[in-house]
């Protein structure tokens, strides 16, 4: 969240082209399946063997997978440009956060929440 805001601050003085929608993004975020296994690794499980495509998945029956269809739309295989963003970052000195303990600190404090618990 703190580079989210510095981002932010830093937009009316660094971004002079005309309206750009910026993705402010890690670009080093790995791809869902590597996510997923560093995540695992982090709390101690054993990460899914194996893949299904994420079409698929939305297809599966709720009973099968436990989840209404419509909350699966957060699954993508797609990168996004963060091309402008990362320009933008640079021009105003900012950098990311070290990306893996971010995210290991987030899975924790789901986890100690209760997060998904029934």
């Amino acid at each position: 969240m703190d580079h989210l805001a510095r981002f932010l601050a830093a937009v009316p003085e660094h971004d002079r082209a005309p309206l750009t929608a910026h993705t402010v993004l890690d670009p080093a975020t790995p791809c869902l399946p590597d996510l997923i296994a560093l995540l695992a690794h982090h709390l101690g499980v054993r990460p899914p063997r194996a893949l299904i495509p994420v079409a698929l998945v939305r297809r599966l029956p709720r009973a099968l997978t436990g989840a209404d269809p419509e909350t699966l739309t957060f699954l993508s295989e797609d990168r996004y440009d963060t091309a402008s963003a990362d320009r933008l970052t640079v021009t105003a000195g900012l950098t990311h956060p070290p990306l893996t303990p971010a995210l290991t600190r987030w899975a924790t404090r789901l986890v100690e929440d209760g997060f998904g618990a029934p």
